[in-house]
């Protein structure tokens, strides 16, 4: 049935016909009631574009880039109509009609709103003949000193480009802070601060290091580069003044100590609601030189982008795919192909999705080609990966403190212990630091877990292959012996974010979303969207609209739909 095909993996997903009885977390349960804000497992309900709060729009095009001259021939090149049309409809969604479309330079969008769309991955292609080295060079050096350039791990040929929105100290915070997981925050004063401001959470490491010994939970290793420098900061929004207590509307990710310049900043965002949809992006089919050989035929990079996405895309012969550097931003419905030639290992490219950035959802995407980093988290937070799929697929921690990321609903392809294989450079702490959660976690082989050493205590792994089967280690790691056909959810990221959405929408408004439940005792998230013939449509948090039978669910699921059904007055 359609509803099974459109909620694969979700809680009301299918499973295999071998799968075992379901299994909740100690750390969440079935649906979040144990779920505890200030202990080890993270909230990640906020990723993503608009926090999981509203759809991404599906906009119209509003002028053609074939108005501004690209011709899409194959031969021509379209680099100057493709400038001229994001300059000119700045601000617009600027379609893109089937064809191929060469371009020989960068092309940066720098304005909100500015949306590129393409007439469907089949249809219309990008094909880039000039990599970034060529355009614009810039050497560098990897952390243990081998010659190369910037963009063996940076920038896109497609290049969203925004200032920082971290605005001006608001409010510092005063003693004695505040504890992770709580809302209530004491500040020394709060004139400059209103309910329903959007505001930056900010913390800088002392002299003494004592925010990196916090991040790694006092076991940092080799993390001389991060000490007197580390900062952590993200986006969150006033429910509540009281004199000079403020209460925010999600809770706190880390402690917050004035040691560490505790404040609460403007969150200001400058590009913002920019996109790029249904569409190729194409390079040359050239040999893959190699690790850090890179010449920059990269596809996308955000930079400082906020509520940006990238979706319905192919990025073929790449060498590396998309670098996050936003916030509350999502890519979703990625393939990754090639068809030039690997390096001695297969591997045909260095990094295919990298977040060194806060609230990103990166979620069903597809590897069928392998990088030597397919996911990779560096000095990142609270970005999620879900719904995702490889051949051999590596989930990064790249050092420099990634700290609280969801990895969930994942189908590594090969598993096994390579799944773990990191890099990063010396002095930079472990691979993970404290928080990076593990949640259903698939492969042909074991993957059980990371080797010792690879990260702190207060990393979770829950419903990984192979894993019944460890011994339990030492070190503060939590773990639980689930099966991954057997945990439920199987997506915690959808799980919370539902609980989240249903906690805010009342049972008497049909347009807000609602908790619902099958005959089974299966629970979701969704807004009503109608009756018709025998099934109700669910609209998802995602905004996919789904068909459900009305006989499958619980019968306070079909009296609210009753209501919900009745005709107004």
């Amino acid at each position: 049935m359609l509803l099974l095909a459109l909620l694969a993996g979700s809680a009301l997903g299918p499973r295999s016909a071998t799968a075992r009885a379901a299994q909740a977390s100690a750390l969440w349960g079935e649906h979040g009631e144990k779920f505890d804000a200030a202990g080890v497992l993270p909230d990640f309900s906020f990723a993503g574009y608009e926090r999981g709060e509203s759809p991404i729009p599906e906009r119209p095009a509003a002028v053609s880039v074939k108005t501004f001259g690209a011709v899409g021939d194959g031969k021509t090149d379209d680099t100057a109509a493709f400038q001229r049309a994001i300059k000119e409809a700045a601000g617009k969604t600027i379609g893109i009609p089937p064809g191929r479309y060469l371009l020989s330079d960068v092309i940066e969008i720098t304005e909100s709103g500015t949306v590129l769309k393409g007439s469907g991955s089949d249809k219309t292609a990008l094909v880039w003949t000039k990599a970034l080295q060529e355009l614009r060079p810039k050497a560098a050096e990897t952390g243990d000193g081998k010659s190369t350039v910037a963009w063996s791990w940076s920038g896109g040929l497609l290049w969203f480009k925004g200032a920082t929105p971290i605005g001006a100290v608001l409010a510092k915070v005063a003693a004695p802070g505040a504890k992770r997981g709580a809302l209530a925050v004491p500040v020394e004063d709060a004139a400059k601060l209103s309910v329903g401001q959007e505001v930056t959470v900010e913390v800088k490491d002392d002299s003494a290091g004592t925010l990196v010994n916090y991040a790694f939970r006092d076991s940092p290793d080799d993390a001389a580069k991060l000490t007197g420098k580390l900062t952590y900061a993200y986006a969150a929004r006033i429910r509540e003044i009281n004199g000079n207590t403020v209460t925010l509307d999600r809770p706190l990710r880390f402690d917050l100590r004035p040691d560490w310049s505790a404040a609460l900043r403007g969150f200001e965002p400058k590009l913002h609601h920019a996109g790029v949809e249904d569409l190729t992006f194409e390079f040359p089919k050239k040999p893959y030189r190699g690790h850090w050989e890179e010449d920059g035929f990269n596809a996308i990079q955000i930079e400082n982008g906020v509520h940006c996405w990238a979706r319905r895309l192919t990025i073929h012969n790449c060498d590396s795919g998309i670098f996050l550097k936003g916030y509350f931003c999502t890519v979703s419905d990625v393939l990754f192909t090639a068809n030039r030639a690997a390096e001695a290992k297969g591997r045909v490219g260095h990094h295919g999705i990298e977040a060194d950035s806060v609230d990103n959802l990166i979620t069903r995407f597809a590897f069928k080609v392998r990088f030597f980093h397919e996911l990779t988290v560096a000095h990142s937070l609270g970005n999620v990966f879900s719904e995702g799929s490889g051949e051999a697929l590596t989930l990064d921690h790249h050092k420099a403190a990634p700290y609280e990321n969801l990895f969930t609903n994942l189908d590594t392809g090969a598993g096994g212990p390579d799944v773990w294989d990191s890099g990063g450079p010396p002095g930079s702490g472990r691979h993970a630091a404290a928080g990076n959660t593990f949640w259903n976690i698939r492969g042909k082989k074991e993957t059980g877990l990371p080797p010792d050493g690879w990260g702190p205590s207060g990393l979770v792994f829950v419903g990984l292959k192979g894993i019944v089967s460890k011994r339990e280690r030492s070190g503060g790691w939590h773990y639980e012996p689930i099966s991954a056909n057997a945990l439920t959810p199987p997506n915690l990221h959808r799980a919370q974010l539902e609980r989240r959405l249903a906690a805010v929408s009342g049972k008497t408004d049909p347009s807000a979303m609602q908790k619902w439940t099958n005959t089974a005792g299966q629970a979701f998230t969704a807004k009503f969207g109608g009756v018709t013939g025998a099934n109700v449509t669910f609209i998802l948090p995602d905004g996919r609209r789904v068909p459900y039978p009305f006989a499958s669910l619980s019968p306070e699921s079909r009296t609210l739909v009753t209501k919900f059904n009745q005709p107004k007055p």
